[in-house]
């Protein structure tokens, strides 16, 4: 192979909608359809130029938008995605791919952490463990394994949090600057997380457009390539804690 066929494969249009703690009057698939709406705009499209989806709301994307016939990719919407949907464009699956999703009313009871933090199996409802304390135990692990101090994770938390601080879309627009010492004196959560590490929930949609860097140059926009992508699984979360080390 003299080249990496995704090289033949652009992104034409960006679709993000309102990015909010909660959008009032959306739901996530309503959030999902108007991101899509956006991107192919922004792409000089209409969905009668799409014929493929990626994201777990593919199908009902498809139906809303009247899409098809069409492919449609399996997996979530996602960095992993934005590689499904080229590698079905490079392989003539395809032409034109919609990778998006969206969330919205689906956190409501704001005394409780998220839903999606407290997963129903029988590791997690006799303990009530949940996601920031079942992540404290692989960070603790990490710190154990390789002397990673306290103060690297909080540096990636401020981080995180300034990058969201700077940019005027985000949820925590001007909520910044944030230090790695603001990060360890808020409150605890689960050893050694505290609360400025921990991310936040908010709603909101995202979504991409894909086609053939031979189709792009008839679109109005500016066309990104892709250089390249691949993903990494290593089963359940709850069945095997990740490691590090195989391999070495």
């Amino acid at each position: 192979m003299t080249s990496n066929p995704l090289h033949d494969v652009v992104i034409v249009g960006v679709g993000n909608t309102e990015q909010g703690k909660r959008l009032e009057g959306h739901t996530s698939f309503s959030i999902a359809v108007e991101a899509v709406r956006l991107a192919l705009a922004d792409a000089g499209l209409s969905p009668g130029d799409v014929d493929g989806s990626v994201g777990a709301m593919g199908g009902d994307l498809e139906y809303q938008l009247r899409i098809g016939p069409a492919w449609r990719g399996m997996g979530p919407a996602n960095a992993g995605g934005v590689v499904t949907a080229a590698l079905a464009i490079a392989a003539g699956m395809a032409t034109t791919v919609v990778v998006a999703d969206g969330g919205a009313a689906v956190h409501t009871d704001r005394a409780k952490t998220a839903p999606w933090t407290r997963p129903e199996n029988e590791f997690v409802i006799p303990w009530g463990m949940f996601t920031a304390a079942e992540f404290a135990l692989i960070a603790r692990h990490h710190m154990h394994t390789f002397d990673t101090p306290v103060e690297a994770l909080a540096t990636v938390a401020a981080t995180i949090r300034n990058n969201g601080s700077i940019n005027p879309d985000a949820v925590m627009a001007g909520r910044g600057p944030y230090s790695a010492a603001d990060v360890l004196a808020s409150p605890m959560i689960a050893d050694p997380f505290h609360r400025l590490d921990c991310a936040i929930d908010s709603e909101g949609g995202a979504a991409l457009v894909l086609t053939t860097a031979e189709r792009a140059r008839d679109l109005p926009g500016v066309a990104v390539r892709l250089l390249g992508g691949s993903g990494d699984r290593f089963g359940p979360a709850y069945k095997h804690p990740p490691a590090w080390s195989f391999g070495s």
